[in-house]
């Protein structure tokens, strides 16, 4: 089962996602201050913070135009006959 997962390309990115934010966190001075800070106050490890840390990140970056757009790509095209027959409805109503 890890095996699986270890080779499936979201769990990659993400491991690979991880490993540049700790990167980050280690090349900047600051940013390893505020993180020894955090492991201090919080009393967790640094795999335990990290992941936290990691999925926050990519939580701040869910604004609401971004998911209107993947939204928008995802169903778009929309067929002409489609569209026409949702004018209608809307105009019935």
């Amino acid at each position: 089962m890890y095996r699986a997962a270890r080779k499936n390309p979201i769990t990659r990115l993400i491991v690979a996602q991880k490993a540049e934010l700790k990167r980050r966190i280690d090349s900047d001075p600051r940013l390893t201050k505020d993180f020894k800070f955090l492991l201090n106050k919080t009393g967790w490890d640094p795999a335990t913070l990290l992941q936290f840390l990691y999925w926050d990140s990519n939580m701040m970056h869910a604004d609401a135009q971004r998911i209107i757009g993947s939204e928008k790509a995802r169903t778009w095209p929309i067929a002409f006959e489609t569209l026409e027959t949702t004018l209608k409805n809307i105009v019935r109503v």
